[in-house]
């Protein structure tokens, strides 16, 4: 299914971003709080993209460029009911198409086995590890999983085509 892909304004109407709080409650909880959203949806750098059903937000991806060529994808969550249906995937691509000659940077945990294979599977490819990041209570800390896509890596990036 196609779902229909809307750009985030920033700052956001206040109808989506508290859709997008809601999600981060719901997806995100103990990694980002209202506040920390609430201050990256005001920055003149971020940008994103989300979805609709029923009349509130299911799904959102919210980025931030870092540097003329380069962005960082900072969260991307799913409604539970909604997950599983290519919405994450849909907004993924959408991003990276918005984002054409950037390198696009994101981490995830390594305990989201899930969401890794979606972001390779739509050319990431893992870099580095920072051990110990994400903080699950209860439980052990869990490795970041360093991840980027840069389709066009050559002599004009410093480095190398990969």
């Amino acid at each position: 299914m196609n779902w229909a892909v809307q750009k985030l304004t920033i700052p956001p109407p206040a109808p989506i971003a508290a859709g997008m709080a809601r999600l981060v409650m719901e997806n995100l909880a103990g990694a980002w709080s209202d506040q920390t959203l609430q201050e990256i949806l005001q920055q003149p750098t971020s940008f994103g993209f989300f979805t609709t059903a029923q009349e509130q937000v299911v799904a959102f991806i919210l980025g931030r460029y870092l540097a003329e060529r380069e962005a960082e994808i900072l969260a991307m969550a799913t409604m539970r009911g909604y997950q599983r249906r290519g919405i994450a995937r849909q907004l993924l691509q959408t991003t990276l198409i918005a984002n054409a000659g950037r390198c696009v940077y994101l981490e995830v945990a390594a305990d989201n086995p899930g969401a890794e294979a979606l972001y390779a599977q739509c050319g990431f490819v893992a870099y580095d590890r920072r051990p110990q990041y994400y903080l699950r209570t209860p439980g052990p800390r869990v490795d970041a999983v360093l991840m980027r896509y840069a389709p066009e890596w050559g002599p004009e990036w410093g480095l190398e085509s990969e």
